[in-house]
């Protein structure tokens, strides 16, 4: 079994495994219009994965965090070089993330975290039928500490 972590605000938390921001917004391996839920291989890499998008202002807000877990068979994967990694446009992420979705590949596509070099985040198909076979598990509260972003 794999399990991941997700965190977003408490305002978001009814709707924490739709993909409803990423349809809204889009993300990086999304278009805009795409539901597409991201998560991290850790609590510490969605932190991560979440901090290098707020300021400090926002660390203060009210966030909550949930895991979801899931058997390997019902994830693919993507093998990447790491100079590509550091050389790709924002857009030919999209273009790998979007395929997958409109192929309807798998559930889970685990794609390599930017912000981590060694460590992998886990992009979920709410859409797909094996989604069903994700358990996605209770919201908690979740504070940053504060020395994670200096206060200006």
């Amino acid at each position: 079994m794999i399990t991941v972590s997700r965190i977003c605000a408490d305002a978001f938390k009814d709707c924490i495994f739709t993909g409803e921001g990423a349809f809204l917004n889009g993300g990086r391996w999304n278009s805009q219009g795409n539901r597409v839920v991201y998560t991290a291989q850790s609590l510490s890499l969605a932190t991560l994965e979440l901090l290098v998008h707020l300021d400090a202002r926002q660390v203060k807000n009210n966030f909550v965090c949930a895991e979801a877990t899931f058997q390997v068979s019902i994830v693919s994967e993507i093998d990447l070089s790491q100079t590509w990694l550091n050389s790709a446009s924002p857009d030919e992420f999209k273009v790998i993330g979007d395929r997958w979705i409109r192929d309807n590949k798998s559930a889970i596509l685990r794609v390599p975290s930017i912000v981590s070099k060694q460590e992998y985040n886990y992009l979920f198909n709410p859409k797909h039928p094996d989604f069903s076979q994700i358990t996605l598990h209770e919201t908690a509260a979740f504070t940053f500490d504060p020395r994670l972003l200096k206060q200006e």
